[in-house]
């Protein structure tokens, strides 16, 4: 199933009522921007503040501006398919204080529905024949005397030691006894 994933863009709008210079405090306070980030942001021009989110992300970031006093919009991006979650999918409803979101979403495909929460799911089958095939005639090593331990690896090569450095002194001669 396509994951929703929705890009929060800034364009300059406000909460009616709200002071721009309180709102640029708020949200420098609030998000620890630099003055150059915060003057990017007030251009005039659409930021993006954040991309690729799911809807809850998405929604949490329009909160946050929304209380600093500043409007966010939330612009779908295309959809991205990942494996099926294992958890049953419930909507979101959305945020009092974000406006309505620029989105719109198709309905899905007719082939696929959600079954109710808590409702059993059936297992899925290929509706093949179950395959057993043969395998009496495969050897992991060849001949019949053979143990685990030819299976294990080689032992590793150990390192030589460097003995540039040693140098041999010469013997000293020694006397000869008659004894000997």
């Amino acid at each position: 199933m396509p994951e929703s994933r929705y890009d929060v863009v800034f364009a300059g709008q406000l909460v009616a009522g709200a002071d721009a210079a309180t709102v640029r405090m708020a949200l420098q306070t609030q998000f620890k921007l630099t003055d150059a980030l915060l003057d990017r942001l007030f251009s005039g021009q659409r930021v993006a503040v954040k991309r690729g989110l799911e809807l809850p992300a998405a929604q949490r970031y329009c909160e946050l501006f929304a209380h600093a006093g500043a409007v966010l919009e939330l612009v779908a991006m295309p959809a991205v398919v990942s494996p099926p979650a294992p958890v049953a999918a419930v909507p979101v409803p959305p945020s009092p204080v974000m406006p309505a979101p620029l989105v719109s979403s198709a309905p899905p495909p007719a082939s696929f529905t959600l079954a109710p929460v808590g409702s059993t799911l059936e297992e899925l089958t290929d509706g093949a024949a179950p395959r057993n095939p043969n395998t009496s005639h495969l050897s992991l090593v060849a001949g019949e005397a053979w143990t685990l331990e030819d299976c294990a690896p080689p032992p590793l090569a150990q390192p030589l030691p460097d003995i540039d450095s040693l140098m041999l002194e010469p013997l000293a001669p020694r006397a000869i006894r008659r004894d000997e």
